[in-house]
């Protein structure tokens, strides 16, 4: 069937594919594809059709990671819907700890405090490998919790861990340094290690 024939069906009320695509074109605003076909040049509609959707994509992305009660961390330093460089710096056999840290999927109490059967409240998941009275979380681990001082000295620069910050930690998280990011997924590597072995012995 033509495009004439099956604009008109369209227009009866017809559900076809073309119904879909005018569905497509109103919601962002490109209704007069169909009003004045004749006058539309293909090639900028094309690019200007493309736009509009990648921004409608990024926007809603980014309003529904704000109103998300996870991944607390990530939204800090996640703050634009782009390539992340680190995938090209980390080898695959280590990227898995860098990710995992940065969307949270580890089991730091932060994380696990959520799902167990007596939930604990936010402001109470404390670490349990020390006497600091510190929520476990990711930049607990990382640069504070004594439990991982001496892989810390060997993996972490000590402009992370001496006078510690949150945005000193945010900074690294961040980081394409390749000399910085190897080590610390290195470090999370053993660090979980060594936090297992401690909760076998507990």
């Amino acid at each position: 069937m033509c495009i004439a024939k099956l604009l008109l069906t369209v227009n009866k009320g017809y559900v076809n594919w073309v119904t879909n695509l005018k569905e497509l074109l109103n919601e962002y605003d490109c209704q007069y594809v169909f009003e004045n076909p004749s006058s539309v040049c293909v090639k900028t509609f094309v690019c200007d059709l493309r736009t509009k959707i990648v921004f409608s994509f990024k926007q809603k992305w980014f309003n529904a990671l704000q109103i998300s009660p996870l991944l607390d961390m990530y939204k800090l330093y996640k703050v634009s819907h782009t390539y992340e460089g680190y995938l090209n710096i980390i080898p695959m056999r280590l990227r898995c700890y860098f990710t995992r840290l940065r969307l949270s999927l580890h089991p730091l109490r932060i994380q696990t405090g959520r799902y167990n059967n007596n939930r604990i409240e936010r402001s109470e998941r404390y670490c349990v490998f020390c006497n600091n009275n510190d929520i476990e979380d990711e930049y607990h681990f990382i640069c504070l919790c004594p439990l991982y001082n001496q892989i810390r000295k060997k993996y972490i620069l000590r402009m992370y861990y001496i006078n510690p910050s949150v945005y000193k930690f945010h900074a690294l998280l961040q980081s394409c340094n390749r000399e910085e990011l190897l080590p610390l997924c290195l470090y999370v590597k053993e660090a979980l290690k060594i936090r297992n072995s401690q909760f076998i012995n507990m």
